[in-house]
């Protein structure tokens, strides 16, 4: 897949940001649960090269989100690998501990989506929502969970990465 830089940005509240609406629209973002991340590590402790965003992007229309972190790497990116982990979810963390950095040195952006439902307070938390940053700013504004609901069935699971795909393809034009 490569992408078109079709949706320059108008005056973001966080110039760090900008690479993010490289991706997708402005207004399917939600800037408030939409921002950088600090001191990503591998399995080894040593930092993920690139930028890190924890983001939220939401489709108005349906009122659908996802969640995730979006990995840009130093370099122009010309390819977006999108993960989608299975049940229970923690594969997000597997990719991201054990492959990101390979994929970022190779000029990927990656995009690991995370679980709408997957709560927030639990001793397990950091295995599937794997941010420390995400897990405090939800519980501080008093969530429970990922998402905008409280529970998600499971089609509604597996519909998050056609979501994610649809508000993404608007500026990535898939070459076979």
């Amino acid at each position: 897949m490569f992408r078109e830089t079709i949706n320059q940005p108008t005056g973001p509240e966080n110039p760090e940001l900008n690479s993010l609406f490289e991706l997708i629209k402005r207004e399917n973002l939600d800037l408030e649960y939409t921002f950088p991340l600090e001191n990503e590590k591998d399995e080894n402790n040593q930092e993920i090269p690139g930028k890190a965003f924890w983001l939220k992007i939401q489709e108005a229309e349906s009122n659908k989100v996802v969640e995730g972190k979006i990995y840009r790497p130093k370099q122009d990116s010309k390819t977006l690998i999108v993960f989608a982990p299975g049940m229970p979810g923690n594969a997000s963390t597997w990719l991201e501990e054990k492959h990101a950095s390979s994929l970022l040195e190779q000029g990927n952006t990656i995009l690991t989506i995370r679980h709408n439902g997957t709560r927030l307070g639990t001793e397990n938390a950091m295995n599937y929502v794997h941010s420390k940053e995400r897990i405090d700013k939800g519980l501080e504004n008093g969530q429970i969970n990922l998402g905008d609901q409280r529970e998600y069935s499971l089609e509604e699971t597996a519909r998050e990465y056609e979501t994610a795909l649809r508000l993404l393809g608007v500026n990535i034009q898939m070459k076979v």
